[in-house]
């Protein structure tokens, strides 16, 4: 199991479908360029994935991806 999360995690940083750079490979070059090894950073994406994947098989809801705006009911409540 620990394999196939890694080898989707790099298929992952390397695919750009929705935009340029894509979350999964901006989170890794975060992760690297904050000193984590290459491996380390890979390993950090892989654990991402597989909460993101337990998340939707859990709520059974679609997964969107992260956007520049969080949904109205995901925001936090504004303090007076």
């Amino acid at each position: 199991m620990r394999w196939l999360l890694i080898q989707c995690a790099w298929a992952a940083i390397r695919s750009v479908k929705k935009d340029a750079i894509g979350q999964w490979r901006k989170m890794y070059d975060e992760l690297v360029t904050r000193g984590k090894s290459k491996k380390r950073a890979i390993v950090a994406v892989a654990n991402r994935l597989a909460r993101v994947a337990y998340a939707v098989l859990r709520d059974g809801r679609p997964y969107e991806g992260r956007s520049a705006e969080r949904p109205a009911e995901m925001k936090e409540p504004e303090k007076p």
